[in-house]
């Protein structure tokens, strides 16, 4: 069974605005393979090369404190702590046992 998923983008912030297309949809096949791309090129067009560059970056750069939590865990480091310190920001810190 396929799932649709509506995708907007709606908060900025530092006097940036959204262009169009603001709204995409993502299908996620039943074979539960997920590929998502968002294009600076339709995303940001008419934004300067600079505001393009922070688009993409920002595109690979949004985890949560529970993704990297699990990341964590995944790559044996469990004994550190995430915290998150702004809207934007996580702080991962703490001291290897032994």
């Amino acid at each position: 069974l396929d799932e649709t998923v509506g995708l907007t983008l709606t908060a900025t912030s530092a006097n940036a605005n959204l262009g169009a297309p603001s709204a995409a949809t993502l299908t996620i096949l039943d074979n539960d393979v997920v590929s998502v791309t968002f294009s600076s090129a339709t995303y940001a067009a008419d934004e300067p090369e600079l505001l393009q560059r922070d688009f993409r970056a920002s595109l690979h750069a949004a985890f949560t404190a529970e993704e990297v939590e699990a990341q964590l865990r995944d790559a044996e480091l469990d004994w550190l702590d995430v915290v998150v310190v702004s809207d934007r920001h996580l702080v991962v810190s703490g001291q290897r046992p032994g």
